[in-house]
């Protein structure tokens, strides 16, 4: 069963969307807003670090954390998105 990521107006308290996100829990969630698109990235359990656009429901990027020799590192606890200059 997948772990979702669910996206709240705060002001309005209104569900935006819900990400299936990952396999186990979901551990964050970092929004950005750019030239109008909203982008989010969600991190997990799982060792994935997926990136969206969540007003649109999809998923551009899964990334698994891997060591050196290919081995799954476990679970991300943080995520966080900056701007590229």
């Amino acid at each position: 069963m997948p772990a979702l990521a669910q996206l709240w107006d705060l002001a309005t308290g209104a569900e935006i969307t819900t990400l299936a996100a990952h396999v186990g829990r979901t551990n964050a969630v970092a929004l950005f807003a750019a030239d109008g698109a909203l982008t989010a990235v969600t991190a997990g359990d799982d060792g994935v670090v997926a990136i969206w656009r969540p007003l649109e429901g999809v998923l551009l990027v899964r990334a698994c954390q891997r060591a050196p020799g290919g081995e799954e590192l476990g679970r991300v606890l943080t995520a966080k998105l900056a701007p590229i200059r």
